[in-house]
């Protein structure tokens, strides 16, 4: 019996033919790619795209501007590092037509996580007659094109591997962890859109998702050598902070032989990454400088801030200067000296700060969430990572709390693109937590005896089948932070009564979610604003009309019957759903979709 792990073993790639994978991590501020040339028998190993065009710099840490360039017609003209080079070739006509698109991953994001400081300023619209899932589905257009070509250019006999691996291409994509399923799909979307999938069930089995949690918990398995000796029941912290959000996941060993890891608390996410301390910074210039000439410049200061001060700042007790413009650029009582920008270290600070608090409030409601499981080893990734202040600021939070906070030495920022390959093949999570309670809106037999069904007398009606009922009833199929296994299944019984069979060719269930504080809710209506409805499970049960017997209702007239369940798999990365009836006594399941509806 394993015991201990000092490092963690690796499997041969157990597939029956050459298949290639790619790691697609679309950042808010940079992307990168990571791929695997898996080989039957063989260990797979993973490697980083490590030049993209428009780059003179080469190397592991290697990533490319999330940006898009449109012209006005809305074609592409250039993307990543190209934009910059693009933009210096417009003539003074164009400069006016195209449009320059970033951060547009915030598009995507739940109305539910979002921030203070998003506003049109800081995430601007998308371009007229464009949609977030047309702006990523581009950007993937691009990052493909550059994952293939290097390929083709670094690995030995990359054209021949290229050719003979073309159709039997797989694919994963990241996100952050507050993302749901109407994420993943809008992604999904973007890839097919893309054409890196085809819109087929085959197709649909080549796109994988992961949290960019998990990805960089399976990059620090990788890469760290600070776990020690692993044992079971080892639990670790993993915080990736990077452009957007700031992502907390608790996970804890629970066997060795093989490795088996689960989810320990619902994985936090907060939209306090780099990118708001920029848009802090630019909110606190707009003022500063309001009524003087240099409120013009106040684009041009912060993205020099942005290139500067915020990856270097570490000591509040030191003034931090940006350098933006002219030696004749000189306003003494603005702070501005010969072209250059006095910031006092506490005004720095202040833009920091709001991100830092909450990384900590995340964390307190990991280590919260984990009892009665002590977590007293944290690793931090991500590009934010890198800023000193908020590392060492959060790993003396974290020690009063008795975490040891580390942050690994080897390129932080692809840490998610890595990882994400590794968890293709090494899938260490087996469990994970439900984030939300989950389960359909019902109608429900009317009890005269019980106080809630009387307070909703009004809305009774009566069925094909003459039973009164009483509609707007939950009926919870998996509750909020339930631990579930990959495989396991999660269903409830429904019925359906109609006096036509036609109209039981096709049944759909609605996909509820519960988001509110209530342990236990029957009624919609007890707390409507936290109930969600995510989409919609069909099913085609045409065959079904020609087996069902006619039963006789109220006032003597025929109704039919179909008893179904509604099944759940939430343990997987991405959920799915089933509607499942029987025909002739098999047992026949509807594709696993949902059919998301928009937030």
């Amino acid at each position: 019996m394993v015991t201990t792990l000092s490092k963690i073993p690796k499997k041969e790639y157990d597939g029956t033919c050459r298949k290639l994978l790619l790691a697609l991590d679309i950042g808010t501020t940079f992307s990168g790619v990571s791929y695997s040339i898996l080989d039957p028998g063989t260990i797979p190993q993973a490697r980083g795209v490590n030049s993209f065009p428009g780059q003179s710099e080469v190397g592991g840490d290697c990533k490319i501007p999330s940006v898009v360039l449109y012209n006005g017609d809305g074609t592409v003209r250039a993307v990543g590092s190209e934009v910059k080079l693009a933009k210096a070739d417009l003539d003074e006509e164009e400069q006016d037509t195209v449009v320059e698109v970033r951060r547009f991953k915030l598009h995507l994001a739940p109305e539910s996580m979002r921030s203070a400081w998003i506003d049109d300023a800081s995430v601007p619209p998308l371009p007229l007659g464009k949609t977030a899932v047309d702006v990523v589905s581009d950007f993937l257009v691009y990052l493909y094109q550059c994952a293939r070509k290097y390929i083709r250019a670094s690995e030995p006999n990359g054209p021949a591997i290229m050719e003979t691996i073309e159709d039997n291409i797989d694919f994963i994509l990241s996100h952050p962890n507050g993302w749901r399923g109407q994420q993943q799909a809008d992604m999904r979307r973007a890839a097919i859109k893309a054409g890196l999938i085809p819109e087929t069930e085959t197709g649909d089995s080549r796109l994988q998702f992961v949290t960019e949690g998990e990805a960089s918990l399976h990059y620090c398995l990788d890469f760290v050598k600070d776990f020690g000796n692993i044992k079971v029941d080892s639990s670790v912290l993993i915080i990736d902070a990077g452009g957007g959000t700031i992502d907390c996941s608790a996970y804890k060993f629970t066997d060795l032989s093989p490795v088996s890891i689960t989810e320990i608390a619902q994985p936090g996410c907060r939209l306090e990454g780099s990118e708001s301390v920029t848009a802090r910074a630019i909110t606190f210039l707009k003022e500063k400088f309001k009524g003087s000439p240099y409120v013009a410049d106040v684009a041009v200061i912060g993205n020099r801030f942005d290139e500067t001060v915020k990856r270097t700042f570490k000591d509040s007790n030191k003034a931090q200067h940006v350098d933006f413009g002219r030696r004749s650029d000189h306003q003494p009582d603005l702070g501005i000296t010969r072209g250059n920008l006095k910031l006092t270290g506490a005004e720095v600070e202040s833009f920091f700060k709001p991100s830092l608090v909450a990384a900590i409030d995340e964390v307190k409601k990991q280590r919260d969430s984990a009892h009665p499981t002590h977590i007293q080893i944290a690793f931090m990734v991500g590009g934010f990572a890198a800023n000193d202040w908020l590392f060492y600021q959060l790993r003396e939070a974290m020690e009063q709390e008795g975490i040891k906070l580390f942050r690994p030495h080897l390129y932080t920022n692809k840490a998610v693109a890595h990882g994400s390959v590794s968890s293709y093949f090494d899938h260490f999570v087996t469990a994970r937590i439900t984030r939300e309670t989950f389960g359909t809106i019902v109608a429900t037999p009317f009890d005269p005896t019980n106080v809630t069904h009387i307070l909703r007398k009004n809305q009774l009606y009566i069925s094909p089948s003459g039973e009164a009922l009483l509609p707007g009833a939950f009926q919870v199929i998996i509750k909020k932070g339930t631990v579930v296994t990959e495989d396991a299944e999660f269903s409830e019984y429904c019925v359906c009564t109609r006096h036509d069979p036609s109209t039981l060719d096709k049944l759909a269930a609605p996909i509820t979610c519960y988001r509110g504080g209530k342990r236990d809710i029957e009624w919609v209506d007890d707390d409507i604003d936290n109930f969600n409805i995510l989409g919609v499970v069909t099913a085609d049960t045409s065959n079904l009309r020609y087996l069902l017997t006619p039963q006789i209702g109220m006032f003597g007239l025929p109704f039919y019957q179909v008893v179904f369940r509604i099944i759940f798999l939430c343990g997987k990365r991405e959920m799915k759903a089933y509607i499942c009836w029987k025909e002739n006594g098999v047992e026949k399941r509807s594709p696993a979709t949902i059919v998301y509806t928009a937030e």
